[in-house]
This record gives structure tokens, sequence and C-alpha cells, in this order.
């Protein structure tokens, strides 16, 4: 008979010790991301907890995927206040033991291999996001299927941890190091709109005009996205634990996301007196309504961005509305088009004003890729997650 700690970490029979887990989101990937749904930093990583995977492979390694995750199966690892470890049961043991037969609790001189692999938020079954896992009978590297959520405001943050291929019985017994990282890529959380100097140039040169003010009034994103693919946990072939998407079919559908930023609203860009020569510029930004997309396109199905801008041209306090519209395709920026990356819109009116249709005023898309914790005003330069 064997006792077991307090913590139930590990056993009080040091020769036999339990698996126990550390987690954690590398710090350079705290992340200011949209509404509640994401994984920000190790505190969201706590209240969501993470499904772990274990592949038993005796006395050989994990060399190929003609193995399946016997060991553990989508278990699930919670954080415990009360001892602030994670925690998960039944609890399970390392195996030691000789010879190719599965026995876990024997003793011997040749310590038994268990390679590790996992993801977050767990998730019990399928649901809206994650929607399908690879079975337990399987044999190859473990996998789930990842679905855009139909409501942006519910969107499900995927990350997944490296792998920990290889692993023995340690005799210090440290907890199993899982560091997660993004597996999604992230679009139109930072949205900035300004006026070029151009165009205020032109503004201020409008005949028989003693007052020119420039008010936005409604901005829409709306995005064309790969709905749904497979990330598999680790790469046997290719020998990488970047995260492994790939198509699941070849009719895999896209998806249409829409959303309409309307607070505060309307919003003044520009304001000219000519008679006193008093002139203010303002730049609206709005932050927090990023969408998730996975950086995987498909045979002509690019993955789009469109931004619509409605705003008002008031001279000498008459208004005249207007509508213009932007696109771009996310993959034109390969250096955010990859996990862990999110891509910034900085938009611009630019052109020349002319009364009254205001016809050769244009909109203007500068794409800048950066890291989700920091919102600099400096354009063109990339961060990594």
């Amino acid at each position: 008979m064997v006792a077991c700690s307090s913590s139930e970490r590990e056993l009080l029979d040091t020769n036999v010790p339990t698996i126990a887990f550390d987690a954690y989101v590398e710090s350079a990937q705290t992340t200011r991301s949209a509404y509640d749904q994401a994984i920000t930093d190790n505190d969201a990583l706590k209240t969501y907890g993470f499904g772990a995977y274990g592949c038993y492979t005796g006395i050989n390694k994990y060399l190929d995927s003609d193995v399946n995750p016997d060991f553990m199966y989508n278990e699930c690892v919670s954080w415990d206040n009360a001892t602030s470890t994670w925690i998960y049961s039944p609890l399970k043991y390392w195996p030691n033991g000789e010879g190719e037969t599965y026995q876990p609790l024997v003793t011997g001189e040749n310590p038994h291999y268990v390679s590790f692999m996992g993801y977050a938020p767990y998730h019990s079954e399928a649901g809206q996001c994650l929607y399908d896992f690879s079975e337990q009978e399987s044999l190859g590297d473990p996998w789930l299927e990842y679905r855009l959520h139909p409501d942006v405001s519910q969107q499900v943050d995927l990350l997944y941890a490296e792998p920990l291929l290889d692993w023995q019985k340690p005799e210090n017994h440290d907890r199993l190091p899982f560091r997660f990282h993004h597996a999604l890529a992230c679009v139109g959380d930072k949205v900035n709109l300004g006026i070029c100097p151009a165009y205020i140039t032109s503004l201020k040169d409008i005949p028989f005009s003693t007052q020119v003010e420039i008010d936005l009034t409604k901005i829409t994103l709306k995005y064309t996205l790969t709905e749904e693919a497979r990330l598999t946990l680790w790469n046997s072939e290719a020998k990488q634990a970047e995260p492994n998407w790939s198509l699941i079919s070849d009719g895999t559908p896209t998806a249409t996301r829409k959303v309409e930023l309307t607070t505060g609203l309307p919003y003044m860009l520009y304001l000219y007196n000519k008679s006193t020569s008093e002139e203010t510029s303002y730049t609206w930004t709005d932050t927090g309504h990023g969408v998730f997309y996975i950086p995987l396109e498909f045979d002509n199905h690019v993955q789009q961005a469109e931004v619509t801008i409605e705003f008002s041209a008031i001279f000498d306090g008459s208004p005249f509305n207007y509508s213009r519209t932007v696109a771009f395709n996310l993959s034109d920026y390969p250096e955010g088009y990859v996990h862990g990356k999110h891509l910034y819109i900085n938009l611009s009116l630019c052109g020349t004003a002319e009364l009254p249709a205001l016809e050769a005023i244009i909109l203007v898309a500068d794409i800048a890729v950066r890291d989700w914790d920091e919102l600099p005003d400096v354009d063109h330069e990339v961060y990594n997650w």
C-alpha cells in the first residue's frame, strides 16, 4: 500500500511518482484580445483549463504516428485554487519497466516513454467551435477540428501546447511544462481612421465655404474567411510543433462575418473655420472587436477584409453624406498571415475635395502587424505574440 500526499501531485513512495503538470502562456504572448473569449494570460488559462493527451510507446520513442493516445485522452486538467496546482482525476503514474509489454508499475532499469500534447480551452465534448476530436482508438497524431463561431462575440481563442515528446519518469518528479501558443490569427481589433494632408488642403481650398466639418457616422468590417480546419497537435511527418492546420476536405466552406461599429459615433474627424483660420484634425480609434481567423487558404477562396465607412461633409451648415469602401486580402501581408499574429487596420480619407459630390475622395487602408499587447503609433512593424 502507498499513501497519497495532500496535494495529490505525487505518491509518498518516491519510486512511483504521479504525472503532474505546469501550464502557462508565455509572457510575451499576453494579449489584449477581442471580447471575453480569449485566453489572454495565465489567469485566463486557469479559468478555462486545458485538455491533455498522452501517448505511451513503451521502450520505443515517438518516431511516427503509428500510436494512439491510450495513456491520456483529452484529459481535463484544471486549476485548483486551494493547492495552487493543476489537477486531474484519476491520477496517472509514470510507466517504469522493461520489455515491450505495457506494465506501468513494474520495476526495471529501462523506464518507458510517454509523449504528451495539449490544447486549450478544454472541451469535454464537441461544441460550436471545437466540434470534433480524433478518437482514442485511432492510430495517428491527435487532432481536433475547429470552426469559426457564427457570433463573433462568442468566438473561442484556440491554443496548442508545445509537444513533450519521449518523456520518462523523472528522478526529481518535476511537473510537465506545457507552454501554450495561439493557434489562430486575428484581424481588426484596432481600427484607426484619419484624414490625409492632401485631403485637408483641398477642404481648406473649397470656395464659398466659411466652415468645413467632416464627421464619421458608421464603420462596418466584413470578413470572408475559411470557416473550418483541422489542427494536428504534432506533425510526425514534418517533425514540427508549429500549428499544423490542414483542410478537412476539398469542400471546406467559407464564412462571412460582419462587425458594425457605432460606439462613440458620430465622431468629428476634421473642423475648419475659414473666417478665424481655426483648424483641428482628429484620428478616430476603436479597439476590442477583432475577429479570429484560421491562417489557411484553399483553392481560390482567399480570406478577405472589407471596410466601409459612412461619413458626412458639412459645408456652411449643409450636410452631404458619403460612403467609401476598401478591401484587401489577409494573405497579402505574409508576416501577419500566420498563427499568433494580429492585423490592425489603419485607414485614411484621401484625395481631392470637390463640391458638392466629393467623388474624388477615396479610402486607403494601411495594414500593420503587431503583438496584441501593444498599440504603438508607428506603422509597418512586426511583433510576435
